[in-house]
């Protein structure tokens, strides 16, 4: 990514960072019931996009991040491959079955 990007993305997860700050202190203050749960899950969305934004920052983040979609596509590469083969197989077999009734 260019320097610009780069220092985009980070300023974005330092404002986060410190709004994720507020969240948590806020959170400290409201009394236990539905409204704390629904925050709760509120600020573990944002910590989830935090550590996004810190792993575009990383390389070493990036890096990891590439490999486990590159795992992921090979994974389904293969269940499709998987798939192709048998439905030719299958094909081959009535073929086969079709031939013989024919003969």
């Amino acid at each position: 990514m260019s320097k610009k990007t780069n220092q985009y993305y980070a300023d974005m997860a330092n404002r986060h960072r410190s709004s994720l700050k507020m969240m948590e202190e806020a959170k400290r203050k409201l009394p236990d019931g539905p409204f704390k749960d629904d925050y709760n899950r509120q600020i573990e969305s944002y910590r989830n996009l935090q550590e996004k934004l810190d792993a575009i920052n990383d390389p070493k983040a990036q890096k990891e991040s590439l490999k486990k979609a590159y795992k992921k596509i090979r994974k389904n590469d293969s269940k499709k491959l998987i798939i192709k083969l048998c439905c030719l197989f299958i094909i081959l077999v009535v073929t086969l079955t079709i031939k013989e009734y024919v003969q």
